[in-house]
């Protein structure tokens, strides 16, 4: 009797931290989704109203139509600098293509697109 006991709250045991590590992985996973949702929703306006005014914000042109827009902020805290690249999409609204910074570059499409988030959390206000 003394050994059913024994099992079974080992079995509860192993039950509870494997849900724990359950709950841990779908609260990752779900801040991974919002990280991501923010960078695809991110547009130069949102991002200098969150962020403060940018060391530099140059778009580039051809034949007078809008291609491409670079927003760079320096600090001397970590990341020491940050480049955020905007191309107009086929609805007109400028969109986040390349997040660039002292330690990384990624695209909203890539995997790990969610760190350019905690790199730069201004972002996600």
């Amino acid at each position: 009797m003394r050994t059913l006991r024994i099992l079974g709250l080992g079995l509860l045991g192993m039950m509870a931290v494997l849900l724990g590590f359950e709950i841990h992985h779908w609260q990752q996973a779900a801040r991974q989704e919002r990280e991501s949702r923010i960078l695809q929703e991110l547009t130069p306006e949102k991002l200098v109203a969150n962020c403060g005014e940018p060391v530099s914000d140059e778009s580039y042109s051809l034949s007078n139509v809008p291609y491409s827009r670079e927003i760079k902020y320096q600090s001397s805290n970590y990341p020491f600098w940050v480049k955020l690249e905007f191309r107009p999409g086929d609805d007109k609204k400028w969109h986040l293509t390349h997040f660039g910074s002292s330690s990384i570059g990624v695209r909203p499409s890539d995997a790990n697109a969610y760190l350019a988030v905690e790199e730069f959390p201004c972002m996600a206000k």
